[in-house]
C-alpha cells in the first residue's frame, strides 16, 4: 500500500512538472491574442512551433533577397528568425552577426543570455567492493580464508556480477531560458530531466539488477551578471529537486532545496569557473537525511579555428555518508568542443572523456564518456517577459 501511495505521489509530481511548461506557453499565447498584438502573438507562437520557425526563416531570406543583401561570411550567424514577423527582438536577434566562435565561448557561461536545449549523454563504467569487488592482489590473500573469498569473487565476476562489470547510461535534458533585466543582468530558469539506465545492487543475491526510467528532476533559478570589459561572470540563486523517479532505485522520495551560484573568468584564452550547489531534504515521504554538495567546475581553452579543449566535470560530496571513504566522487574531464551551424541554428558539440580520481569504495564510477549536444534556440518566453 505504501509503495502504491509513493508511486501515485511521484506520478502527480511528474504530471505537474511536465504540464507547467506548456501551460505557461499557452497562457502567454492567449494573453498575446487577447491584447490584440499580432506581433507579440506571432513571437510567442514562433517559439512553440517548428512550422512557424520555418516560415519565419523563409520570410527572412526573401526579405534579404528583396533588399539585395547577401551573407559574405558563413562563420557569421543570422539568428534573426523573429525579424520576418516584426516581432520584438529575441535573445537570438541580440546575437545576430556574431561568429560561431563567439557563441561557442558564450555557451561556457552558465549565465549567458542564450536560450538553449542541452542533451547530455553520459556513459560510466563502475568499480568497487560490491558484488565481488575488484581483483587487486594483497599479501593477506595468500591465507586460506582470504583465498576462499578470492575464489568466490572470481566466480561472481565470471558471471558478470562484479562492480567492475557494471555500467550506466544517462540522458539529461536541460533547457535554459534566460530573461534580460533592466539592470543589465539576466534571470535564468534551468530545469533538468534525467532518463537513467543504471545497475542497482541486490542485497539478497549479492548481485546487480538493471533499472531504467526517469530520475529525480531538478530546477535551478538564479540571477547572473557578466562584465565583458573586466572578463568575469557570477550568479546566485536556488536549486530544487523533485521526486519524479519512476523506480525507487532511481531517486529519493524527497523534496530537496538549497543554494546555488557560480563565478568564473573568461577572455580570448577561453573560460574557467565554479558552479556549486547544495541540497537538503525539506519534505516528502522518503526516509533518511540528505545533505549533498554538487560542484561543477569547468575549464575550456580556445585553440583556434573555433575549437576548444577542456572539460566540465561534476564532483559531489555526501555529508550524510557513514564513512569519509564513501563521501567524495571527483572526476577529471578532458575533451573537445566546437559550435557548428545546422541550417540557421547554431549547435554546440562537446565530447569528453571522464576519469574519476576518487569514488566511494563500495561502488562508484571509474571512468566514462560524455557527449553534449546544445542547439541555440529563440526564447519563447522573452516577448511575454517584456510586456
Amino acid at each position: 500500500m505504501r509503495s502504491e501511495t509513493r508511486y501515485a505521489d511521484r506520478l502527480t509530481v511528474n504530471l505537474a512538472l511536465f504540464a507547467a511548461l506548456p501551460l505557461l506557453c499557452g497562457t502567454g499565447v492567449a494573453w498575446a491574442q487577447s491584447t490584440g498584438s499580432d506581433e507579440a502573438s506571432q513571437s510567442l507562437k514562433f517559439g512553440l512551433s517548428y512550422a512557424t520557425l520555418a516560415q519565419a526563416t523563409d520570410a527572412n531570406e526573401q526579405a534579404e533577397r528583396g533588399t539585395g543583401s547577401s551573407s559574405e561570411d558563413d562563420s557569421k550567424l543570422s539568428l534573426d528568425a523573429g525579424h520576418a514577423t516584426g516581432s520584438p527582438a529575441s535573445s537570438a536577434q541580440a546575437h545576430q552577426g556574431e561568429s560561431l566562435e563567439d557563441i561557442n565561448n558564450q555557451l561556457n557561461n552558465p549565465g549567458a543570455a542564450l536560450a538553449q536545449l542541452n542533451f547530455k549523454f553520459t556513459w560510466n563504467q563502475f568499480k568497487g567492493d560490491l558484488g565481488g569487488g575488484d581483483l587487486r592482489f594483497r599479501l593477506r590473500d595468500l591465507r586460506p580464508r582470504h583465498l576462499l573469498k578470492r575464489l568466490r569473487k572470481l566466480k561472481r565476476l565470471s558471471k558478470g556480477e562484479g562492480a567492475s562489470s557494471q555500467n550506466s547510461l544517462t540522458l539529461n535534458f536541460q533547457p535554459v531560458f534566460p530573461f534580460k533585466l533592466d539592470d543589465g543582468g539576466n534571470f535564468l530558469v534551468r530545469p533538468s530531466i534525467p532518463v537513467v539506465w543504471q545497475p542497482t545492487f541486490n542485497k539478497r543475491n549479492r548481485g546487480f539488477d538493471e533499472d531504467f526510467g526517469l530520475g529525480d528532476s531538478q530546477l535551478v533559478a538564479f540571477y547572473s551578471r557578466t562584465s565583458k570589459e573586466k572578463g568575469y561572470m557570477w550568479g546566485a540563486g536556488l536549486t530544487m529537486q523533485f521526486p519524479t523517479h519512476t523506480d525507487d532505485s532511481l531517486g529519493k522520495d524527497q523534496f530537496q532545496l538549497g543554494p546555488a551560484g557560480f563565478a568564473g573568468l573568461f577572455g580570448k584564452w577561453g573560460s574557467a569557473g565554479l558552479f556549486p550547489q547544495h541540497f537538503w531534504n525539506i519534505g516528502g515521504s522518503g526516509e533518511g537525511y540528505t545533505s549533498l554538495t554538487v560542484l561543477q567546475y569547468w575549464y575550456w581553452f580556445n585553440v583556434g579555428k573555433g575549437y576548444q579543449i577542456g572539460g566540465s566535470p561534476i564532483a559531489t560530496y555526501d555529508w550524510s555518508a557513514d564513512h569519509s571513504d564513501e563521501a567524495w566522487t571527483v572526476p577529471v574531464n578532458l575533451g573537445v568542443a566546437k559550435t557548428i551551424k545546422i541550417g540557421n541554428t547554431p549547435v554546440k558539440l562537446k565530447f569528453e572523456g571522464i576519469y574519476y580520481i576518487t569514488q566511494p569504495d563500495s561502488f562508484g564510477p571509474h571512468w566514462g564518456l560524455q557527449l553534449t549536444i546544445t542547439p541555440v534556440i529563440p526564447n519563447p518566453f522573452e516577448a511575454l517577459a517584456k510586456k
